[in-house]
């Protein structure tokens, strides 16, 4: 559903919110592809063409570091967002996505359900006071793909605190840890 409604919104020139996910940047990319090489992971083709990378990562299953190298493809990967042009999901292999299926959770569902009912029946899309619909989708756009980072960062702060609540009065205990990143 949340292809289908994006390729006919595309196709009728309906300015809406498209869930974007743009390709990592080359840099990440080719750091990926030598951590996946000195893992002994052929990469076959080209990371930043979908797929690729994750046909490799098919590849790693049930090895030892497959945790490892799933955590760096994930830390490699563009942030998606929202956005009125359709530029493709990278992750997702899509050419055309948006979120259409939960218009009681997200509020980018229910702003695709009112421009996709105006299709529908035949309406015309309401103007700005400049004329404009794709300025107000474009503010939309950036809005919300803001507030889903700012929630993000509440989610992990909660899980932190969530943590240090249930490790509290384990301090000296000893248990068995990967190491997944490094950091400053």
């Amino acid at each position: 559903a949340n292809r289908a409604v994006a390729k006919a919104l595309e196709l009728a020139d309906r300015p809406t919110l498209h869930r974007s996910h743009p390709p990592p940047a080359p840099q990440k990319l080719q750091d990926l592809a030598a951590l996946l090489e000195r893992h002994g992971i052929d990469v076959k083709g080209d990371l930043e063409t979908p797929g690729v990378l994750a046909r490799a990562l098919e590849t790693v299953r049930g090895l030892p570091s497959q945790e490892r190298l799933h955590l760096a493809a994930l830390r490699s990967m563009s942030q998606a967002r929202y956005q009125v042009k359709s530029e493709g999901h990278y992750a997702l292999r899509f050419d055309h996505y948006l979120h259409f299926t939960s218009p009681i959770r997200r509020y980018a569902d229910l702003e695709v359900h009112r421009v996709l009912r105006r299709l529908i029946r035949g309406e015309a899309e309401p103007r700005d006071s400049h004329g404009e619909n794709a300025d107000r989708s474009e503010r939309v756009a950036a809005w919300l793909s803001g507030r889903e980072r700012v929630a993000q960062e509440a989610e992990r702060d909660a899980n932190a605190l969530a943590s240090c609540s249930l490790m509290r009065g384990r301090e000296s205990t000893r248990f068995e840890a990967a190491v997944t990143g490094v950091s400053d």
